[in-house]
C-alpha cells in the first residue's frame, strides 16, 4: 500500500496493493510517480499529514483480524489482551478500544515498548510476560508476535477468543486445559474491506498511526533508518522525498 501525496505534501488517497489486483507485484513503491487504476484508490481527508496514513498497510492487515473478531461477536468486551507492543500491537490497542474494549492489557519483553505504550495512553496495563503476575483472564485477545511462547502465554490468559495475527514460527500446543475456555481464530487475509475499515478508523479519529512514527528521515538516510529498526531504537520510520 502506498500513500499518494496531494498539494503541499498532504495525503490525498491511498492505493491498495492487494493480492487480488492484477499486476500488484510490479515495481514502483519507491518511485516518485506511479500509475494505478482508479479502482485501487481509497480516499482519505486531504488535511491528514503523511504520518497519519503512511503505516496504513499494517493497519489494514491488523484490521482483517478485527473484522474476524467482529464476526465472532467478540465486542464489546471488558478486558482485551495483546501480546507484542510493536507497530501491530500499538494499532491493535487503539482498534480494540474503538470496538468497545474497556481495559487494554498488553505483554511485551521490552521495557521501552511497554513504557512507550503506557505514556501515550494506548494501553491500561503493560506487563513483562517473564516476571509480572498474571492479571484476571481477558475475554478477547490478539497475538502480534507469532512465537510459540508468546501464543501459549496468551492462550493461558484468555477465557474467550484469541485471534492469531503474528506469523507462526513453530507449532502451538492447544492443550486439554484450553478446551472449555478458549476459541482460536486464524488470520483471514487482508482485503479492500479491511483497508477501508482502517481508513474509516483514521478518519473518525479513533486510530492514530502517527504515534507509530518515531523517526522521519529523507530517502538519502535510508540505511540509517533501517539500522534504527534493527537495533529496535525505532518503531516505524517515515521516509520522505528530498
Amino acid at each position: 500500500m502506498m500513500t499518494i501525496l496531494g498539494d503541499k505534501g498532504k495525503s490525498a488517497c491511498l492505493t491498495t496493493f492487494l493480492s487480488c489486483t492484477p499486476g500488484h507485484n510490479k515495481p514502483g513503491c519507491y518511485a516518485e510517480f506511479v500509475v494505478r487504476p482508479v479502482g485501487d484508490l481509497i480516499g482519505v481527508p486531504a488535511h491528514l499529514p503523511p504520518a497519519a496514513t503512511a503505516p496504513v498497510e499494517l493497519a489494514m492487515c491488523v484490521s482483517a483480524s478485527f473484522l474476524r473478531l467482529r464476526q465472532l461477536n467478540a465486542f464489546p468486551c471488558q478486558r482485551f489482551g495483546i501480546s507484542g507492543l510493536g507497530p501491530a500491537g500499538l494499532i491493535a490497542a487503539q482498534v480494540a478500544r474503538a470496538e468497545g474494549g474497556q481495559e487494554i492489557i498488553a505483554w511485551d519483553l521490552s521495557e521501552a515498548r511497554r513504557t512507550y505504550a503506557l505514556e501515550r495512553g494506548l494501553v491500561d496495563l503493560a506487563l513483562d510476560p517473564r516476571t509480572d503476575p498474571a492479571p484476571a483472564p481477558v475475554e478477547v485477545a490478539l497475538d502480534c508476535v507469532g512465537a510459540k511462547a508468546s501464543v501459549e502465554h496468551l492462550m493461558d490468559r484468555t477465557h474467550g477468543i484469541l485471534a492469531l495475527f503474528g506469523v507462526q514460527r513453530e507449532p502451538y500446543t492447544f492443550d486439554v486445559r484450553h478446551y472449555s475456555k478458549l476459541t482460536l481464530a486464524g488470520y483471514p487475509g487482508h482485503s479492500r474491506t479491511a483497508a477501508e475499515y482502517a481508513v474509516a478508523k483514521i478518519t473518525e479519529g479513533t486510530l492514530d498511526l502517527s504515534c507509530l512514527i518515531t523517526h522521519t528521515l529523507p530517502f538519502s538516510r535510508y540505511a540509517e533508518g533501517i539500522a534504527l529498526l534493527e537495533r529496535q531504537e525505532g518503531i516505524k520510520i517515515l521516509f520522505v522525498p528530498e
